[in-house]
């Protein structure tokens, strides 16, 4: 009697399909590695570009802020204003005008005697503002 060939050339073609599939996947797998792995490194690279950008930001911004404080000190501002011909000084009592927690100038003070006796004739009297 004939052998039956089916049989085992059926079998030959399901083994080298196997390896044919496991050769295909293991590639598949490997590119998708190194896909995956230069993409990390270059978004890795990319992470520390800016955290140095950062860091020299943050260190550009205190060294600014230490020059800011430095430079507006009532001492320094009092040299500059003499450079230029002008003298820092708190300006006299009469000038002044203190006001309560409600907006009201307080009583007694020179500065109020000094604009009532100015515009006593006048159409402005700020004793108490309206409410």
């Amino acid at each position: 009697m004939r052998e039956n060939r089916k049989n085992g050339s059926h079998s030959k073609v399901t083994w080298s399909s196997s390896v044919r599939n496991l050769i295909v996947a293991s590639a598949s797998i490997a590119v998708i590695y190194v896909v995956m792995d230069s993409k990390c490194k270059e978004i890795n690279k990319a992470n520390n570009d800016s955290r140095s950008e950062i860091e020299k930001l943050v260190k550009e911004h205190r060294n600014q802020e230490h020059l800011w404080k430095n430079n507006h000190t009532p001492e320094v501002l009092s040299e500059v204003l003499l450079r230029h011909g002008h003298e820092m000084v708190y300006s006299p009592p009469e000038q002044t005008v203190r006001m309560d927690a409600s907006g009201v100038p307080v009583e007694g003070q020179a500065s109020l005697r000094k604009f009532r006796e100015d515009w006593i004739g006048g159409a402005v009297l700020m004793d108490k503002p309206k409410p």
